[in-house]
This record gives C-alpha cells, sequence and structure tokens, in this order.
C-alpha cells in the first residue's frame, strides 16, 4: 500500500498553489533543521524543502566536479567501482529510461505523469549517492542489488520511468528507505513548482551526475541554465489560477495536488495503482 500511495502521490499530481501537500507534516521541521535548512519563525515547511533542494543539487554539482577522471587515482577509482561507472553508461536501458523522449499522448497528465516519475527518479538515485558516496562499497552494493531486481522482474518490456519509480520505492522496507523516500517526495513536490525551462535544466544536470560526466566542459554546459536564485523565486510564486490554458488541470484539481488520470498504457505497472492518491 505504501508503493502505491507514494507513486501515486509523486506521478499523478500536479504542483499545488499552497506547495506540496506532503510538506504539511511536522515531520518536515525535524528534516530541515537536520539538514542544515535555516530556520525561522516565519519560514513554511515548503520554503525550507526549496532551500534543501538548493543545497541538494549543489552539493551533487561539487562532488560530480572532485569525481571527474582528471587524475591516475581517480581513474583507478572508477574501474574500482565498475556498478557506479556501467550502470548509468551512455546507451544502456537504465539511462535510456531517464531520458526524456516523446511518447505521443496527446492528453498532458499522461504526459506530465511520465515526466514526473522520470524526475523522481534522478533525484532519488542522486540522494543514494550523496547518502552511500559516489564510489563505495554500499553505493556497488545498491547498484548490483537494483539490477538484480529489474532483471528478474517478469515484465519482458523496455525499462520505463514508471517502472524504475515502482521499483525503487519498493526496493526497501527500511526506516531508512522510507526516510529517503520522502525526502524525494518533498524535493520533487519543488521542482513542480519551477518553469518548464528549470525543470528541463534540473533533469539534465541529475542525469549528467549519474551519467558521470567526462570533463569540466560537459558539467558547466549542462548546468548553464541553473540559478539557484531564479529557481527559489520561481518555486515561490503563488501558481496563478485565474486564467485557464490549454491541458492545464481544473482549480480543484490543482488545489488538491491530484488528477484522475493514470500514468500510461505501456507500463505493466499500470493496473496495481490506485485511480487516485
Amino acid at each position: 500500500m505504501h508503493t502505491k500511495l507514494v507513486w501515486s502521490f509523486i506521478a499523478l499530481s500536479w504542483p499545488t498553489m499552497d506547495g506540496n501537500p506532503a510538506y504539511l507534516d511536522e515531520y518536515s521541521d525535524s528534516v530541515a533543521a537536520s539538514s542544515g535548512c535555516p530556520t525561522s519563525p516565519v519560514d513554511t515547511a515548503f520554503t525550507r524543502s526549496c532551500e534543501e533542494f538548493v543545497q541538494f543539487l549543489n552539493q551533487r554539482k561539487g562532488r560530480s566536479l572532485k569525481n571527474l577522471p582528471s587524475t591516475p587515482a581517480q581513474q583507478k577509482m572508477f574501474r574500482d567501482h565498475p556498478q557506479r561507472t556501467s550502470t548509468f553508461r551512455k546507451g544502456g536501458e537504465m539511462i535510456n529510461a531517464l531520458t526524456k523522449f516523446e511518447t505521443g499522448y496527446d492528453d498532458p497528465d499522461k504526459r506530465r505523469a511520465v515526466d514526473n516519475c522520470r524526475m523522481a527518479c534522478v533525484i532519488y538515485l542522486n540522494l543514494i549517492m550523496a547518502e552511500y558516496g559516489d564510489f563505495s562499497m554500499a553505493m556497488e552494493e545498491f547498484l548490483c542489488s537494483l539490477q538484480q531486481i529489474l532483471e528478474d522482474d517478469a515484465d519482458d518490456s523496455s525499462l520505463s520511468a514508471e517502472h524504475l519509480l515502482w521499483t525503487l520505492l519498493s526496493i526497501s522496507t527500511s526506516e531508512d528507505h522510507y526516510q529517503m523516500v520522502w525526502k524525494m517526495s518533498r524535493l520533487v513536490g519543488v521542482v513542480k513548482r519551477s518553469s518548464s525551462q528549470t525543470w528541463t535544466t534540473v533533469e539534465n544536470a541529475l542525469r549528467t551526475f549519474l551519467r558521470l560526466p567526462e570533463g569540466v566542459d560537459e558539467l558547466q554546459a549542462v548546468l548553464r541554465g541553473w540559478k539557484s536564485e531564479s529557481f527559489l523565486i520561481e518555486a515561490n510564486t503563488p501558481i496563478d489560477t485565474s486564467e485557464q490554458w490549454i491541458g492545464q488541470p481544473g482549480h480543484a484539481s490543482l488545489a488538491t495536488g491530484m488528477n484522475m488520470t493514470l500514468c500510461s498504457t505501456h507500463c505493466q505497472i499500470c493496473p496495481l495503482k490506485p485511480p487516485t492518491y
């Protein structure tokens, strides 16, 4: 049940007028405090989550710079961690599932759901790497286990972002895993409030961090559109529902962050999901 609810909450919700409903929980206060995010009486949980996201992205950027294979020692580190260096290689099944493509869906809710799943996956995987360390035995074991689960899956269709998110959500029942899922859901909710241009920049950057950039130029190119100040302004700007554009959910859907549309027809896990959250 946990997996069904969280999957639907992430995949099927649009941005809400007052932030993401997941933030309206006292647990976010303790998370913000432990993560070092600034807190003040006037700060909202959502505002702190926005700051938390900026901190997260900047930390991953810094780690990616340090991981560039520019010295013999760093090159040896790459060779000593084959799962980390091969799992997200160009053209591989995993990175293909995490790359944006034209779904062919006319329904904006369906397109949005695929995008939400893809963003959630790249955020979760980067959170795991930030927690374990990009080049660590714990990360090697995690990726090996993930690959084994996907290989053992009875579904023989191509790996999709929707399917991968379902797998990541259900990969463990430990308390640490649930806390990581909770953090991921908060950060996804923050990005849902950003512009489409910022969304694309964030997604491309997080995917590049997974794939391991080959040089400084590649890293700089993918981060050229990232401006933390602009992101914070976008995320904290109230949603204007005075006018309806084509494909926008109704006022009631925006208010609750929900819609009634299932994700996509090609993914075998769709029949397992509840229609709404």
